[in-house]
């Protein structure tokens, strides 16, 4: 089966040692974790929007045998079982998906998502992740490609952290506070940079904007006063 699409109806996986994609969405699939649990060569899993609480089917407990899942998302869902740690477990994990992400049942730890060092794509919008389990993810997946941060509080020992990101080439942080003007000046690797607002000097833009080999740059205007950085904006389109 090379796609299962879940509903309320789906109670049954067939050939499950042949399924490597399943999706949910906005869906109970409290009938089919048991199952989910014999699909050994499951590779993306897609959970978006779901609301996992049960005392009798343990989700991390029924999904340790898939351990060959390479994109994971799980947007948007709220779990009871802290999941941290088997997602930490996903040795062949390149995209993770946990925006918008909620564990009910106490507040949790991500470092044990550092763990997945073949990282590549990673989305952590608006995710109550504390700083130093941040810096713990950061510093060990050195792969990552895409990074996208938006709706959170950044520091300076996080963006010292992105700027390490060799390979980071696209960098999302719309909505985000940045503390004492942390802004990425130093990520000169990147090519697409997405901000919700710059409040600094033009002459700072300028100087970040001709040490960069930026081909796209979003910076919301209504956050912006962008007549100020008229001047700005025309050398970022010669360059």
């Amino acid at each position: 089966m090379k796609l299962l699409s879940c509903n309320v109806s789906s109670t049954v996986i067939f050939h499950p040692s042949d399924l490597y994609y399943f999706e949910a969405q906005n869906t109970d699939i409290t009938p089919l974790l048991v199952q989910l649990n014999t699909c050994t060569n499951l590779e993306q899993l897609k959970l978006v929007f779901l609301h996992v609480v049960s005392d009798v089917y343990k989700f991390t407990e029924i999904m340790d045998n898939c351990s060959n899942i390479v994109h994971l998302d799980l947007f948007g869902s709220v779990m009871h079982d802290d999941i941290t740690q088997w997602i930490g477990s996903l040795l062949h994990l390149q995209y993770l998906n946990i925006s918008y992400f909620t564990i009910s049942s106490y507040i949790p730890r991500f470092n044990a998502i550092g763990n997945c060092r073949n990282l590549e794509e990673v989305y952590m919008s608006s995710v109550s992740i504390p700083e130093r389990d941040i810096r713990d993810i950061l510093s060990h997946c050195k792969f990552i490609r895409v990074l996208y941060y938006c709706d959170n509080i950044i520091y300076n020992s996080t963006i010292d952290h992105i700027s390490h990101l060799e390979y980071l080439t696209e960098l999302y942080v719309d909505g985000s506070t940045f503390q004492d003007n942390s802004y990425p000046w130093k990520c000169a690797h990147l090519i697409n940079l997405s901000l919700d607002e710059f409040n600094g000097e033009p002459i700072m833009l300028e100087s970040f904007l001709l040490n960069m080999n930026l081909e796209k740059l979003i910076i919301n205007p209504a956050n912006t006063d962008s007549d100020r950085y008229d001047d700005v904006c025309e050398i970022f389109r010669k360059s």
